[in-house]
């Protein structure tokens, strides 16, 4: 197992920290102590007091459960995000006398999720339409730019296929150029005269690309438009 794995006896707060809890953060066996002050020192400045205040929690039987996120320094001088979890040991009493837990190093996921949160960001707050359909050209996903566009709202989309905004103004041999395009898997780039949900017609320069899995394969076809009716 790549956790690391820590035992807290509180009656004399004394800690066993596993060689593997030490070298998430980049230290030797022998070169940090098993403590609680090691474990504290170590932690991020904005996440300490979240950290006790969860921790006291729990021992205070104010939580059912030790479970928290936080990023602990690593001897790098970066930080670490961690995935700490733990139980406690109750006396007679039901008072906890000693936890044990482990540690798990999170970063890469938490990087890739924050990826994909400014990604979302990005898509949402976009000022040209980006547009996700299946393979059927059904939209999967419209940003808020489309319902601005067009008239139909993301809601509206869902479902639907793109077709809905033809005007009728293009010939087919351009709808079946673009298919044959990103069926190949080529991006297509082109213009369009459509039609919004009022009836009104508008320009828009379109980029449509294929996107694809882990093994290659089209899953999803993607469009960026944008409204060039005044140019």
């Amino acid at each position: 197992a790549q956790d690391g794995i820590w035992d807290w006896n509180l009656l004399d707060n004394s800690q066993f920290m596993s060689p593997r809890w030490k070298e998430i953060i980049g230290y030797s066996d022998e070169e940090l102590p098993s403590s609680f002050a090691a474990f504290e020192d170590n932690l991020h400045p904005a996440d300490r007091s979240r950290v006790l205040q969860n921790l006291q929690k729990y021992l205070q039987g104010e939580l059912d459960r030790y479970r928290v996120e936080f990023r602990m320094r690593h001897r790098d001088g970066s930080y670490r995000w961690i995935l700490s979890r733990g139980a406690g040991i109750r006396d007679s009493a039901g008072k906890i006398y000693r936890m044990a837990g482990s540690h798990t190093d999170i970063t890469d996921q938490v990087v890739q999720e924050e990826k994909i949160r400014l990604f979302s960001q990005v898509v949402e707050q976009s000022p040209v339409t980006v547009v996700i359909t299946d393979l059927a050209g059904s939209i999967q996903y419209a940003n808020p730019k489309f319902a601005e566009t067009t008239g139909y709202s993301p809601e509206e989309a869902a479902g639907l296929n793109p077709r809905i905004l033809k005007s009728g103004e293009i010939p087919a041999e351009g709808y079946r150029s673009l298919w044959e395009t990103i069926k190949a898997g080529r991006e297509w780039r082109g213009e369009f005269r459509n039609k919004r949900k009022d009836g009104s017609e508008y320009w828009e320069s379109a980029s449509i690309s294929p996107i694809r899995d882990q093994a290659g394969e089209i899953t999803h076809y993607l469009a960026v438009t944008e409204d060039i009716t005044e140019r």
